[in-house]
């Protein structure tokens, strides 16, 4: 028989050629395991188109993280940036702790916690509940500190409505949660993130001092919560509400919070994308422009800072842009969808 025959039976014989079997996931320590595609089973060569999309955008860091290992690294990941709007739903994270251990209650009103703000809170705002305000569905449309342009104008008008009537994605609601933990829990969103995920996570990038803020203002006696994070140490907390709560066999936030605040509440004025407690969501599983198999939910702030988590695939993607002002070319959510997208088709198959 010729050789070319040969080998050709041959090849039929052994079938194709077996896919790269994925390691067993993983808990990072107090490093990353990262795994190179050989390793790993990812595309490098498409891989390697990702690392050309990100550099045609206003990316600082870009860690995607598979079964809790880095598959792909970008940037600064070390370097710590403003999360903006991601830090709300880090405090439904603080929150679904708090609440797991008994230190504070859903159903606690405004009026009942003493909270009140410049002008004064009428007796219908002051019914409103806390989890009213994680769903955004206070009604209270009251002046708020760190506000963008786009959102003031959008905001309704005060005693439109009453709490729970409608979901409006409202500053005031976000920043008077961070009064409402501290006076359920006696501590700051600062102090609980530290005790609550940072300590326990073994966030390797931040820095307490260096990393929170808070921003006042004359609009609103609640100010905001300024967290910056690296992509890296962004990933962990993604990897936390991947596997449910739990982090190297410790249950560090309860399963029922992780499934009760990623599940659709509210639509929202981004088409296919639903709101749950401070975390975006989709009924139809529709991100970035990309229909999951699965459940899937993120985190997302001003300026290009997005935290994707896809449970069912064990993945997260953590992406940072400068993100300090208006003035640095942002990567939109469009951008982002594009960067998903080279993402999933990279996967395993």
């Amino acid at each position: 028989m010729p050789l070319r025959l040969l080998a050709a039976f041959a090849a039929l014989l052994a079938g194709p050629p077996l896919a790269l079997a994925a390691p067993p996931p993983t808990c990072p320590a107090q490093h990353w395991t990262v795994a190179p595609p050989a390793e790993s089973g990812w595309d490098a060569e498409k891989l390697g188109r990702l690392d050309t999309l990100l550099q045609s955008l206003d990316t600082a860091s870009l860690t995607v993280v598979h079964h809790g290992r880095i598959v792909f690294d970008y940037g600064s990941t070390s370097s710590t940036y403003n999360l903006h709007s991601a830090r709300k739903s880090i405090l439904s994270m603080l929150y679904g702790i708090a609440v797991g251990k008994g230190q504070a209650g859903l159903d606690a009103t405004v009026g009942s916690l003493g909270i009140d703000d410049l002008g004064g809170l009428s007796d219908t705002e002051k019914t409103a509940t806390v989890q009213q305000m994680l769903e955004a569905r206070s009604c209270i449309y009251h002046e708020a500190v760190y506000e963008t342009e786009a959102m003031k104008g959008k905001r309704p008008v005060r005693h439109s409505c009453s709490p729970g009537a409608q979901w409006y994605y409202n500053n005031w609601d976000f920043n008077a949660l961070g009064t409402a933990y501290r006076i359920q829990t006696g501590k700051t969103v600062f102090e609980g993130f530290g005790d609550e995920l940072a300590g326990p996570l073994q966030l390797e990038d931040f820095d307490p001092q260096r990393d929170t803020r808070f921003v006042g203002g004359h609009s609103s006696r609640h100010p905001a919560y300024t967290i910056r994070l690296s992509s890296h140490d962004f990933a962990r907390l993604g990897l936390l509400m991947a596997r449910g709560g739990d982090w190297c066999g410790r249950q560090l936030l309860p399963a029922g919070w992780v499934s009760t605040s990623t599940a659709p509440i509210s639509p929202t004025d981004i088409a296919g994308v639903d709101y749950g407690y401070l975390w975006w969501t989709s009924a139809g599983n529709i991100h970035f422009g990309h229909r999951f198999a699965s459940p899937v939910f993120s985190a997302r702030g001003h300026l290009g800072q997005y935290l994707l988590v896809v449970p069912a695939d064990d993945l997260v993607v953590a992406h940072l842009s400068q993100g300090e002002s208006d003035g640095h070319r942002l990567a939109s959510s469009s951008h982002f969808g594009q960067v998903v997208k080279a993402v999933i088709e990279a996967m395993p198959r």
